[in-house]
């Protein structure tokens, strides 16, 4: 339960700080074996710099579910976005 008040307290911290998905511009990323299926806001993308050196990036991302997902308490969902962050290589979506 413990983590889920955490859990529940950070996304809710993030959300309120971070740009809203205002997507127009999903484009598909893929279909992973569970049936789900990923897309990125283009128009999203943002990458920065570090204060001490290497870069990161943030996208907006969408997954439609391809069976119910539990939220812990019960309730059911079948999309989610999220704001994502990565140091991981960037690909070229145009």
């Amino acid at each position: 339960m413990k983590k889920h008040v955490i859990t529940a307290l950070s996304a809710t911290i993030l959300l309120s700080i971070a740009p809203q998905a205002q997507a127009t511009d999903w484009v598909y990323l893929d279909t992973n074996v569970d049936g789900d299926t990923w897309y990125v806001d283009k128009d999203s993308i943002k990458v920065a710099n570090f204060t001490y050196g290497g870069k990161y990036a943030m996208a907006w991302l969408k997954v439609d579910f391809a069976k119910a997902q539990d939220d812990g308490d019960g309730k059911k969902y079948c999309k989610s976005r999220l704001l994502h962050t990565t140091t991981a290589p960037l690909v070229n979506l145009t």
